[in-house]
């Protein structure tokens, strides 16, 4: 586990735990957009074309957060961060 492998090598356990914290933070982002985007469709005047931009922003925020989170398990795996 990771808290055996922080008390025999600590920089190898600070090192696990940052690919762990980053992908919080981008499912973070992720809240943070739909809290943004729930809050424009409760107005009364909600047309299709903002409903279009509001998907669009919520597929441009998951496409972005997963090539990171891809880009993070890349790196992770081959111990660059």
């Amino acid at each position: 586990s990771t808290y055996a492998v922080n008390n025999t090598q600590e920089s190898v356990g600070y090192k696990n735990m940052i690919p762990v914290v980053m992908s919080g933070v981008l499912a973070i982002y992720g809240l943070i957009y739909s809290v943004i985007s729930s809050q424009a469709v409760a107005s009364s005047a909600f047309s299709a074309s903002q409903g279009y931009a509001n998907f669009a922003g919520g597929l441009a925020v998951g496409f972005c957060c997963l090539v990171a989170g891809i880009a993070i398990g890349i790196c992770g795996e081959a111990g660059i961060v």
